[in-house]
């Protein structure tokens, strides 16, 4: 991620951060999507059937409500090889498929979130505007994330120590 960062925006961790250099963070945009796989904001997205269907033979009735487990899908393992493990490579190999919609951190289908990419472009500019300044480490290799979970997952303690870079 550093060495992604440093190669597009130089040395200078003053320089100003384009929308042209946002776009080309691919490891911090795999980065991104592998964070969100395993620590999902939303647990579960909420869907209404439009009409009658079957499914696996079951049978559903329109207006049926549905509640989709995001954690479940975003760790399946027949979507995922090796779904417990942290791996931003996983979305920067091309001949990698994933399954439609086995990925929902912004939604799926018609009803994705409209504020994907900006939501996508802040988050990049967050972690360029925190990484190139600031050393960022865990407290605790092995201590784990406290987060309480409803319907949207809160971190509650993840202890870090932050350093000021200096300059080479």
């Amino acid at each position: 991620m550093l060495q992604e960062m440093e190669k597009i925006l130089g040395k200078d961790m003053n320089r100003e951060i384009t929308y042209e250099d946002l776009n080309k963070l691919n490891y911090c945009g795999a980065i991104i999507k592998e964070v969100s796989r395993l620590m999902p904001t939303v647990s579960v997205l909420f869907r209404v059937s439009a009409k009658p269907d079957e499914i696996a033979g079951y049978k559903f009735l329109a207006n049926t409500q549905f509640f989709i487990n995001v954690p479940a899908i975003q760790m399946h393992p027949s979507h995922w090889n090796q779904p417990e493990k942290f791996d931003p490579d996983r979305f920067m190999d091309s001949e990698q498929q994933i399954p439609k919609n086995a990925l929902l951190h912004f939604g799926g289908g018609a009803r994705v979130c409209m504020g994907k990419q900006l939501a996508i472009l802040q988050l990049k500019a967050l972690m360029v505007l925190l990484y190139r300044k600031y050393d960022v480490e865990l407290m605790d290799m092995s201590g784990g994330i406290k987060y309480s979970s409803t319907v949207v997952n809160h971190c509650e303690e993840l202890p870090v120590k932050i350093k000021v870079k200096h300059s080479a």
